[in-house]
């Protein structure tokens, strides 16, 4: 993933003969020049290396899929069913009584966002993150139950496609197909290095393919500061890290001195800090395309522009080796734990890794103590509530 985003931008640049291209003319003004494209892909591949050498001194301790996965309690199967429909009615019964107005197009869904209550927008956040964690441990139930409940992920699978809309958001869709491909290859069948391969590369293109039709089918009703939302995401959070990479060079980049541990403070709530609270994105858009941040619009930041900003080679290096150390302890954690919740945590969290290429490179600490925890015990509490009577002992207390 890492090097889908940092490597398909140059290619694009490269064979188009190197000529200004949509992202170049809407966001820099002038063309990319080479040794940016060099400089920003070795720096990349850099930290790939490094994320593999951190991961490679925590992988010889992983135990193989031999082990058996915990199976998920009924009560628990039930929480999460009532979880994924409370998401689910929650948002379409504010869309339906006019509290929530109706988005036309993928922009306008972020205005709406912004516009709405403190209150109201951390239930949406939890319960949007609840129900992700929720469908992946009702996804583990049924592929445990396959040979009894696999028409179940078929029905779930079409119903997925048909609700499937390009102009709103790509990502929850391509996510379950994501994780029905780590399911199949844990519970199914192994699945080889070139059918993964093959999957990768699909998915992929239908995710550009449904981004670029969304870019084409926008309206843009206001003045973006030469900001242009017809962008594929890989060529805009590429722009990010060359318009970072050339204030840098030009001695013009300033940046508050708590964004660099922003990754660390990210799950504290502001209230709770001595200082404001800033992460990547939102500083990147306050101070550089800030009509377009207030207007409602969101944007990405990328690995890559968190490099840039960064202390040189040297953070390149330890950033990237701690975080191979930090994704594979996180698997190893999850993957030989005994308890329901550690198996659907892990494909949670392979879920999201994306992020911390799209995003910053430890963006998922946020999720992990923000969605991930407190769902955990979210569900725990109120599986406490529900008892569900064994079948043989139904039989048994049954009179003859």
């Amino acid at each position: 993933m890492l090097l889908l985003y940092s490597c398909l931008p140059p290619i694009s640049w490269l064979l188009g003969g190197g000529e200004e291209n949509r992202t170049i003319n809407s966001r820099l003004g002038i063309g990319v020049l080479l040794d940016e494209q060099i400089y920003l892909v070795a720096m990349t591949c850099v930290f790939a290396i490094s994320v593999a050498f951190g991961a490679s001194i925590v992988r010889k301790k992983l135990r193989k899929n031999g082990k058996l996965v915990p199976v998920v309690p009924g009560n628990v199967l039930l929480v999460c069913i009532g979880i994924v429909l409370l998401d689910t009615i929650l948002l379409r019964g504010l869309v339906l009584t006019g509290f929530v107005p109706q988005a036309e197009s993928y922009l306008e869904s972020y205005r709406i966002t912004q516009q709405l209550p403190l209150p109201l927008r951390i239930v949406l956040k939890l319960t949007g993150g609840f129900g992700f964690f929720a469908k992946a441990t009702i996804l583990v139930w049924l592929f445990q139950n396959w040979r009894t409940h696999r028409y179940w992920v078929f029905a779930i699978g079409i119903i997925t496609l048909i609700s499937f809309n390009p102009e709103a958001g790509r990502s929850s869709t391509f996510l379950f197909f994501y994780v029905c491909l780590i399911l199949w290859n844990r519970f199914i069948s192994r699945i080889s290095l070139m059918q993964l391969s093959l999957c990768g590369v699909l998915m992929i293109a239908a995710f550009s393919a449904a981004g670029t039709y969304r870019g084409l089918n926008k309206n843009v009703d206001f003045d973006l500061e030469r900001f242009d939302l017809n962008l594929g995401e890989f060529d805009a959070i590429w722009t990010n890290a060359i318009v970072l990479l050339r204030e840098k060079r030009l001695e013009r980049l300033v940046l508050p001195a708590q964004i660099h541990f922003s990754e660390l403070y990210g799950p504290i709530p502001e209230i709770l800090l001595p200082f404001e609270k800033w992460n990547y994105s939102g500083w990147f858009l306050n101070t550089y395309y800030r009509h377009y941040g207030r207007s409602g619009g969101g944007l990405m930041f990328g690995v890559t522009a968190q490099l840039v900003i960064g202390f040189g080679w040297a953070e390149v290096i330890i950033r990237g080796v701690l975080l191979g150390w930090f994704l594979e302890r996180l698997t190893l954690y999850f993957r030989n734990g005994s308890l329901w919740w550690h198996y659907p945590s892990l494909v949670y969290c392979s879920a999201w890794t994306f992020y911390t290429v799209r995003d910053s490179s430890f963006s998922l600490i946020t999720n992990l103590f923000q969605v991930l925890a407190l769902g955990v015990l979210t569900i725990e509490f109120l599986g406490k509530f529900i008892r569900i009577v064994p079948k043989e002992k139904v039989a048994a207390e049954l009179p003859p």
